[in-house]
């Protein structure tokens, strides 16, 4: 790593102003640009063809027309043209409501005047199969949604131990994993590198890893349309509007207590079945679909299992599923977009990071990493291989440090073992992670670099180390997913430190499915303070809450989220913390991270600041 000229200031106030002019403008200027990139403007840079569902509506194709309409509104909700061809399409199949509900949900849109005009003319009777005129709507740009999908998992992070994803819990609503190798550590540290991952920071400072971007279909979508709709009962049809109103939570239990009482019909199955995938109920909807293979909707079915595997990290799985719908229908939307999906994930990939970070003790850090991931021919087994190099900085003090670094996980084996060694200079740490029971529980054991984790130059310098051991358990409640983590510290000076979270995500969404409420509580004990560290002498406990918003589709994603926390015990007081940032697929093999980070809490019984920023670029070799 070349070697940054910053010069201490022992004139420095504590007290001066945490964010420099230059430094944040810029990083919000990158952002905005960034969260500009996912619109139309790019999305036109692409030989992108013409909407498919507008052929096939003015070929009087009307059912096959709106069901791939509202296949495609699953990632253009804004394509308020689209939805103008699937309402007539519904509406000359005789679907009146449906329609209906499609011209409702133009309101306050250009094209508002338009909708209200047809659905004046919807409140009259209608004559039975009087067509519609051909819509003389232009074409728009169609990209093919799979029957639900999420932007590619984060890279593994730089340092700290090694941490094995969680995996799926049953059979409660579990906690989708991401299928890295390591994420980022949930232990606070004086001031995180955010050197290759997607993390939201709680208002303490710990790092949550985000899982997997998941695009949670609009309201009213469905998947296959038929020309009849069969009599259904009360009950049935509250599935269905459950469903149509973007109620998946609700459609999936109504749907699971309804099937224990009678026989349903394959097209409700899959209604619910794809309820219970969309609101994170994966064992349930497995199970679900895979009633559903040998029947009239297999390949939906089927295509619903692939997803579910490669949101799980199994995309080798998801990739031989995807192929066998595509032996029998080449041209299905759906697998070839999945395929394309899992074909991104199963391939070697080289991703280049810079991260840097700033707080009100004057401590600067920065770090350029290079990393290149591989699997081996069943795709089953990922090998990383990294090297970085590390700056930190404080008024009398400056360490550098380098090191190579190799992890392995077996994503089929019982326990999904993983491995990781890391060398610096004659130094070697390094830990191992597996996955006990079905629940699971997650252990990690080994040697850390304590002054990397801790990003300290006074740790760097003294070369501090320490022994971990860590725990990690994830359960569904009816009211939303319980993630526990205990981290135990052993350093080399003779201090232990211990870190707790517990995080709650419930599944109430007042704002809408893409914006989820947070709480949580975590702690930090140590033995001894030292100025080598963040390690509070009277403890430090504090809870929170706050929002997290997430958008996206196949080729981005952006999410943001705030936290504000008060004190438990110790040396916590009020706090607070923002994260923002995303990922934007530039071309099929070459995507543009950026993450933002911020936060204001008190340590060692004194106001503190912090501020971290990175930025990523991931080739894909195919």
């Amino acid at each position: 790593m070349i070697p940054l000229k910053l010069k201490p200031n022992p004139q420095k106030s504590i007290a001066r102003p945490l964010f420099r002019l230059g430094f944040f403008s810029s990083s919000l200027a990158l952002l905005l640009c960034f969260s500009c990139l996912p619109g139309r403007v790019l999305a036109q840079t692409k030989n992108l063809p013409s909407n498919p569902a507008l052929a096939l509506f003015n070929e009087g194709k009307y059912e096959a027309a709106a069901a791939r309409g509202l296949s495609d509104l699953l990632v253009q909700p804004w394509n308020h043209e689209l939805r103008l061809v699937v309402a007539d399409s519904l509406q000359n199949i005789g679907k009146i409501d449906e329609a209906k509900i499609q011209l409702e949900t133009l309101k306050g849109t250009p094209l508002a005047k338009e909708a209200s005009a047809r659905l004046l003319v919807l409140q009259k009777p209608q004559p039975a199969a009087a067509p519609l005129v051909k819509s003389a709507v232009p074409p728009a740009a169609a990209v093919v949604a799979p029957v639900v999908r999420v932007a590619e998992p984060a890279q593994a992070v730089t340092s700290g131990p090694l941490l094995t994803p969680p995996q799926i819990v049953a059979p409660s609503p579990p906690q989708i994993a991401a299928p890295s190798l390591s994420v980022a550590p949930l232990p606070s540290s004086s001031a995180p590198i955010l050197t290759a991952t997607q993390s939201v920071a709680t208002p303490a400072g710990a790092l949550i890893p985000l899982a997997p971007f998941q695009y949670i279909p609009a309201p009213g979508a469905r998947l296959k349309d038929q020309a009849e709709q069969p009599k259904r009962s009360p009950e049935q049809q509250r599935i269905v509007d459950l469903s149509l109103a973007g109620d998946y939570q609700a459609a999936g239990t109504a749907g699971l207590a309804l099937q224990a009482k009678e026989n349903l019909d394959d097209e409700l199955k899959l209604t619910f079945a794809n309820s219970l995938a969309w609101s994170g109920r994966l064992p349930e909807a497995t199970q679900t679909y895979q009633g559903l293979t040998t029947g009239a909707f297999a390949k939906e079915a089927n295509i619903g299992m692939a997803n579910i595997d490669r949101w799980l990290g199994y995309d080798h799985r998801a990739a031989k599923t995807y192929r066998s719908v595509l032996d029998t229908d080449p041209g299905n939307p759906d697998a070839l977009q999945g395929l394309k999906l899992a074909s991104r994930e199963l391939s070697p990939r080289t991703t280049v990071s810079f991260g840097g970070s700033n707080d009100s003790s004057d401590l600067v850090t920065r770090a350029l990493t290079a990393n290149h991931r591989w699997r081996d021919s069943t795709g089953a087994n990922v090998m990383e291989v990294e090297t970085s190099g590390f700056r930190g900085q404080l008024p009398t003090i400056v360490s550098d440090q380098k090191d190579a670094t190799f992890r392995y996980k077996a994503l089929e084996h019982a326990y999904k073992p993983s491995f990781e060694i890391s060398t610096i200079g004659n130094a070697l740490y390094g830990g191992v992670g597996v996955s006990l029971g079905e629940r699971p529980i997650l252990v990690e054991a080994g040697v850390v670099n304590w002054g990397r984790l801790t990003a300290n130059p006074n740790a760097l310098s003294a070369q501090l180390s320490a022994t971990h051991l860590g725990l990690q358990a994830a359960q569904g409640l009816p009211f939303g997913k319980l993630v526990g983590r205990v981290d135990h510290y052993g350093v080399s000076d003779g201090n232990s430190v211990l870190t707790t979270s517990v995080r709650l995500s419930p599944s109430w969404r007042p704002l809408g499915s893409k914006i989820k409420p947070l709480l949580g509580m975590e702690t930090r004990d140590v033995k001894f303070n030292t100025v080598n560290y963040w390690s509070p002498a009277q403890g430090y406990g504090s809870v929170y809450a706050g929002l997290l918003g997430e958008w996206g589709s196949d080729d981005w994603n952006f999410y943001t989220s705030g936290q504000v926390g008060t004190r438990l015990y110790g040396e916590a007081g009020n706090s607070w913390s923002w994260t923002a940032g995303g990922k934007r697929w530039i071309t099929d093999d070459l995507a543009l991270s950026l993450n933002l980070w911020g936060l204001s809490n008190q340590r060692d019984s004194l106001p503190y600041r912090a501020n971290t920023y990175s930025v990523q670029l991931e080739k894909l070799w195919k």
